[in-house]
């Protein structure tokens, strides 16, 4: 009986250890996020003013089906150990504008069958359904959408990552193709009533809900559509719009939920943020940006993205004519001191790359030098993109995404050489504001794809006792 409940304890001991629920629990019972943030010149702090480095993954929930992806291969439990694992303290999920639609325009929240069976019609959403719910047992068919956000965003909290939500279009789809009708102020299906709508809503509805809840993008790669005819509702192209829809947006968040930070993108895709940085526009005599004078002042962080300029970065360069672009773009406002000029923390919310180690980009100059430069000007950065795979993109069922920092099965790492290149440049971002890697982080250098190496190794010491044991 004693070696009996032996072998019992040491079974016990091993599905702990490999049981992916483990880590929540674990990072649940530790210290919890400091809430609330602010901002304080160039830096984000915490409620004690402490200096906070945003350093974050991207996971999707934009696409048809406005669902965060992945579910029909993981757990969420799961998913959210891989984002803590690798030293990730926050997430930037996607959200449609249309999702909002749904609940205040047609009827209330819809159901999980019903939204996977309108993005993936009724044989396939059926399947999938199937797979989010045997991955996810406290889901069922009738479960609401945003119970699923909820779920997602309870699991974050619990694993002490935050949670910055971004409004990436308002037709839900696949982002971000100059003329999809997404992209200005008025466009085809841009009612900027709706927008600022679903950004108020979500606000309310994260401030009720989500306990790791911090920040909010207003809008992902504003960009001008270039083909005609435009839509007649497309509102003048230029800085002074942007200016205020941009601030009429940040005014309904600050007012459902004054918590939250809020991130200004800028135009051209989130690339080009110099107007407001620097105060004013070039041609645009009337437009002035003045964080001074907004009552969210305190609150106020830029956004860009960047992705790989082949004609500027090029094999072997020294990174000088990258900087100079980049400069060139306002990358360069957390230290600049010009009269008239608005300095505030600056984060690149998406940047990314394909992850596959056979393709070798962690190694191009590209990512050197935009690491080298973010590390420089001390900008926290958000990665494109946690998973490997959509439930559908641009018509395309289960699509791979190369880019993903998990594989298609969001089970491993997508590459080995990849990913520990993405912790050492991590490392070196925390460093440069003074922090290290969260205490759920573990080192990569000693974790295969497959995950830990320590728990493979104790998984073998407890393997061979109970056999021994027998």
């Amino acid at each position: 009986m004693r070696r009996l409940m032996s072998i019992s304890g040491l079974t016990a001991l091993l599905v702990a250890v490999l049981s992916p629920a483990s880590a929540s629990e674990s990072a649940a019972d530790g210290q919890r996020l400091p809430l609330l943030l602010s901002v304080i010149d160039q830096n984000i702090v915490d409620s004690k003013n402490a200096t906070v480095a945003l350093i974050g993954v991207n996971w999707a929930g934009h696409e048809r089906t406005m669902l965060p992806e992945g579910l029909q291969h993981q757990p969420i439990a799961a998913i959210v150990s891989k984002v803590a694992e690798v030293g990730f303290n926050s997430v930037r999920l996607t959200f449609a504008t249309e999702m909002v639609d749904d609940v205040v325009d047609r009827g209330g929240d819809v159901t999980l069958k019903t939204t996977l069976e309108r993005a993936l019609g009724a044989e396939n959403g059926t399947k999938v359904l199937q797979q989010i719910v045997k991955n996810n047992p406290s889901f069922n068919e009738n479960t609401k959408r945003l119970e699923v956000w909820d779920a997602v965003a309870a699991e974050l909290a619990r694993q002490n990552v935050f949670l910055h939500l971004d409004n990436h279009l308002s037709k839900a789809g696949w982002c971000c193709p100059i003329d999809d009708g997404n992209g200005w102020f008025g466009d085809t299906f841009f009612n900027t009533s709706n927008w600022v709508r679903s950004l108020s809503f979500m606000a309310e509805h994260g401030k009720a809900n989500w306990k790791s809840f911090s920040s909010i993008g207003l809008r992902n790669e504003i960009r001008e559509p270039a083909a005609l005819p435009f839509a007649q509702t497309l509102e003048p192209r230029n800085w002074t719009t942007w200016k205020t829809r941009m601030v009429q947006a940040a005014n309904a968040v600050h007012a459902a939920n004054p918590e939250v930070l809020v991130f200004f993108g800028g135009r051209l895709l989130d690339y080009d943020i110099s107007a407001p940085a620097q105060g004013s526009a070039v041609g645009e005599p009337g437009f002035n940006f003045s964080l001074a004078e907004l009552p969210f002042r305190n609150k106020f962080v830029f956004e860009q993205h960047q992705y790989n300029q082949i004609e500027i970065v090029r094999p072997g360069d020294d990174c000088a004519s990258y900087v100079s672009f980049l400069d060139g773009l306002e990358g360069n406002l957390t230290v600049r001191s010009a009269a008239g000029s608005n300095r505030a923390p600056l984060v690149m919310s998406e940047w990314g790359h394909d992850q596959r180690d056979e393709k070798g980009v962690f190694k191009q100059s590209f990512r050197r030098c935009l690491v080298d430069y973010m590390v420089d000007r001390k900008i926290g950065w958000m990665v494109w993109v946690l998973g490997g795979s959509y439930y559908t993109r641009e018509g395309v069922a289960d699509y791979d995404e190369p880019f993903g920092l998990l594989d298609h099965t969001w089970s491993s790492f997508r590459g080995t050489d990849s990913i520990k290149q993405m912790q050492a440049d991590m490392k070196r971002t925390y460093a440069a504001f003074n922090q290290t890697l969260p205490s759920t982080a573990k080192d990569l250098t000693v974790v295969s794809s497959g995950g830990s190496s320590w728990s493979a190794s104790i998984a073998t010491v407890l393997i061979s006792s109970v056999l021994a044991m027998i």
